[in-house]
């Protein structure tokens, strides 16, 4: 039941996400099943991404910005295994930079079981709202 009301309620977001031009779905790859836990999508820059961020904050709606994660769960700030890879931190750091780039520029938003159809089409004219401001 609850992966089944997730995949709706992200159908229902990945729809708008894709009618706003300057917003781009993250893609799934071929052959996975996602359990439809979060949206993500992309916008042209990090600065863009910081702030529309903050603009789904004010607007009560929960974000899990990839970039905020980023130190953590992000492999290039992982210099502690560098010596058992026989590479540098900056070695590292080169061969991840474009990953670490588009992750920067990178929105999720959590999808929830218990999300009514009011809230989705809340969250949507939040999200076109807020593209229209910043894009």
């Amino acid at each position: 039941y609850i992966v089944e009301q997730n995949r709706l309620h992200h159908a229902a977001l990945k729809e708008t996400i894709e009618s706003i031009p300057g917003l781009v779905m993250r893609r799934e790859p071929q052959g996975c099943a996602s359990l439809c836990d979060a949206v993500i999508f992309e916008v042209p820059t990090k600065g863009l991404a910081d702030r529309f961020a903050e603009a789904l904050t004010e607007a009560s709606i929960g974000t899990k910005n990839l970039p905020d994660a980023m130190e953590w769960h992000f492999a290039g700030y992982w210099d502690h295994l560098c010596p058992g890879m026989e590479i540098s931190h900056d070695e590292l750091w080169a061969s991840l930079e474009p990953t670490y780039d588009r992750l920067s520029r990178c929105i999720a938003l959590p999808v929830m079981v218990k999300y009514t159809p009011e809230r989705i089409e809340e969250i949507s004219r939040h999200l076109i709202r807020i593209a229209g401001d910043l894009l």
